[in-house]
């Protein structure tokens, strides 16, 4: 059975019953839940039901897993509450019998893992769609992780950073219900890969908090300001990172690392780095301005183009040109 389905086709319903979705909130039939967060509900229900995976059955065979390679949950939320503070270094039960004991949660990961791209990229639309809401948090925060999950490396998955990320979630919103079946998706994707693509010992949290000592960009005082706009087509608003300058300073902490060559040779000091936004929210010709070292420009350059697309202004129409930034980044080595 094939279990990918047709993104374009996801994307094209999407945007055709948000508008009615809205409307219907509009009259206060749907007055606890954003649309937006309906438009993300209704994604995740249409893949599954595509595809022919039961959420209930799905959600208990992970509450199986984790009680036989962590301890007992009730449910998904307390499973995340658990990843925060205690993933165990040590090798789960991977083995050749997950697709037929974990069947359901098994044909998840695959559409899981088949369909992150696509699931970012509704997610942007939909915030590219709607009007601020005290409901965006959430939406914003999950358009954020899902971009960092497509962005990281087979094994760059962090157990603990990614449940604390899932926390925040159940945080943002009182639709417990549309929570977890975020968390769900996200978690199946990741086991997922975990199971067939990585040895499982290393995506083990030890092997990070060494890194962190390396890469710690607190103790290295690694810091960004707020981004400069160096030009704005006329009678247009600049273009805005999904979530304002405080997540984007975010995303940057989470996602840099202080290069090593560059620690061994003591380069330091501030690097440069323009870019363009277009009227779609793409960033393109990112280079640097100005910097002290070339390991430190690589570093800078390479989480700029790491960056997820951007919310452009409602109102700017196709083909009026581009808003250019620059965002500074100051490499400070630790006091000896």
């Amino acid at each position: 059975m094939k279990l990918t389905v047709n993104c374009d086709t996801y994307d094209f319903k999407m945007t055709h019953l948000l508008l009615p979705i809205m409307a219907i909130w509009s009259f206060g039939l749907f007055a606890i839940h954003d649309p937006s967060e309906l438009a993300v509900e209704f994604y995740l229900d249409s893949l599954m039901s595509a595809n022919n995976i039961d959420y209930q059955t799905a959600n208990s065979e992970l509450l199986v897993y984790a009680k036989r390679n962590y301890k007992t949950f009730d449910n998904v939320k307390e499973f995340v509450d658990y990843s925060t503070h205690k993933m165990k270094c040590k090798q789960k039960e991977y083995t050749k019998n997950f697709t037929r004991e974990y069947r359901e949660f098994n044909k998840l990961g695959v559409v899981a893992h088949n369909n992150m791209h696509s699931f970012e990229q509704t997610v942007f639309k939909i915030i590219s769609s709607t009007t601020a809401s005290k409901y965006e948090a959430l939406i914003n925060q999950v358009y954020i992780t899902l971009h960092e999950i497509n962005y990281w490396e087979l094994n760059c998955y962090k157990p603990m950073e990614l449940g604390k990320t899932l926390t925040k979630f159940f945080n943002q919103s009182a639709n417990l219900e549309l929570v977890e079946k975020i968390s769900l998706f996200v978690l199946a994707a990741k086991i997922y890969k975990a199971s067939y693509y990585v040895n499982p010992m290393h995506i083990c949290e030890s092997n990070y908090a060494r890194t962190k000592i390396m890469y710690d960009t607190d103790s290295l005082n690694l810091t960004t300001e707020s981004i400069t706009i160096d030009s704005l087509p006329s009678g247009t608003l600049p273009p805005t990172f999904i979530g304002g300058n405080q997540m984007l300073k975010t995303y940057i902490k989470n996602n840099i690392k202080y290069p090593e060559k560059a620690i061994l040779m003591g380069h330091e000091g501030r690097v440069l780095v323009s870019f363009k936004v277009d009227e779609s929210g793409q960033l393109f010709g990112a280079k640097i301005k100005d910097s002290p070292s070339e390991y430190l420009s690589k570093e800078a350059l390479r989480l700029v183009d790491s960056l997820p697309q951007w919310k452009p202004d409602s109102k700017t129409q196709e083909g009026v040109g581009f808003t250019k930034f620059t965002l500074p980044f100051d490499f400070v080595l630790p006091e000896k």
